[in-house]
């Protein structure tokens, strides 16, 4: 196995992983990107992983920040806090 193949499949390795990690965090209720990006990146993520499992969450409609902002601002009239 050449270096750039073990390179390739240690990043495949680490995006699949911080995926699951990101998707975990999704599950329980609609998270900013910020949000997102701070649990990755307290996680130990690499800046380069994060931004590649970024970009897919909100390509395929995983994070949505306009989507979260009218949910949070509902909860908050909701809930009587604004």
């Amino acid at each position: 196995m050449t270096k750039n193949k073990l390179l390739e499949i240690k990043l495949d390795n680490s995006i699949k992983k911080a995926k699951d990690c990101a998707f975990n965090f999704l599950r329980y209720r609609p998270r900013s990107k910020t949000e997102v990006f701070e649990k990755l990146k307290g996680k130990k993520y690499n800046l380069d992983v994060i931004n590649i499992v970024l970009s897919e969450l909100e390509l395929k409609g995983y994070i949505d920040d306009k989507k979260f902002s009218k949910i949070y601002a509902s909860s908050l009239i909701r809930n009587n806090l604004l």
